[in-house]
């Protein structure tokens, strides 16, 4: 795992601030992670989806699931540690959710143990949500894979974009800026999901979900303020991550006049 360090500069910033991008954990091993996180001594924490591989899917369950408030996964681990670190906001990625999965079944509402649980962790959950946190606006646009249709409800983003201050968005989905939120008025827009691009070459990934061949939001910034992870796991199997390190980000935010 790599840290991988932005700068955003920006005239609505109220101050200077670090911010970490945590994305795609996938339950895999979160010590490492946690340690970085220490180390960096961010002052915000954004988590931007696919923590877990699946929570339960209780109503026609066909498989097992991952039971976050049974077991204490690596992925609730990640949450409460880094909640103790600094302030810590989640939104769900596809895979917090086994609509996605079942979609016999499809449901996007997670256990209300499990959003218990989340609660507990003392990260802030923003499930098509938003807060304000100091002088910002913090928003969760969840997975539109759990819905229905497979599209992201977008009407509560009228509330989160008529604020003048500035605005940070977690969208797991790197798809979904040119489709929905390009030309929206917000200063900062957090995504993962895409892995990267599973293999790189020549800089560039040759796959990503939801972008297909040669995806052009994998990895960096776009246009000053769209920013992609490449996450923390491989998940894309058989086949492996090449020319592709996992990513920790620093986002360092920069008020300008």
């Amino acid at each position: 795992m790599r840290i991988t360090n932005y700068t955003l500069k920006s005239v609505r910033a109220p101050r200077r601030f670090d911010l970490a991008l945590v994305s795609d954990l996938h339950d895999t091993e979160s010590d490492i992670v946690l340690e970085a996180l220490s180390g960096m001594k961010p002052d915000i924490i954004a988590v931007t989806g696919d923590l877990t591989s699946r929570l339960d899917c209780r109503e026609g369950e066909e498989a097992p699931c991952d039971r976050i408030i049974v077991t204490h996964t690596s992925a609730f681990k990640l949450l409460e540690g880094a909640a103790r670190l600094a302030p810590t906001f989640y939104s769900l990625g596809n895979h917090e959710l086994c609509g996605h999965y079942y979609k016999e079944n499809r449901h996007r509402k997670c256990l209300e143990e499990n959003l218990d649980a989340i609660y507990a962790s003392g990260a802030r959950l923003l499930d098509d949500a938003f807060c304000d946190f100091e002088g910002l606006r913090i928003g969760g646009l969840t997975s539109g894979l759990t819905n229905g249709d497979d599209r992201p409800r977008l009407g509560w983003l009228e509330g989160f974009c008529s604020w003048e201050g500035f605005k940070i968005l977690l969208c797991h989905h790197p798809e979904y800026y040119p489709l929905y939120l390009k030309d929206r008025p917000i200063d900062m827009i957090l995504s993962g999901h895409a892995h990267g691009g599973q293999i790189r070459l020549f800089g560039r990934g040759l796959y990503a979900p939801g972008q297909g061949i040669l995806p052009k939001y994998t990895s960096g910034i776009h246009d000053g303020r769209f920013i992609v992870s490449r996450g923390l796991a491989n998940t894309a199997k058989p086949i492996p991550r090449l020319f592709n390190p996992t990513e920790l980000l620093r986002i360092t935010v920069i008020p300008v006049k």
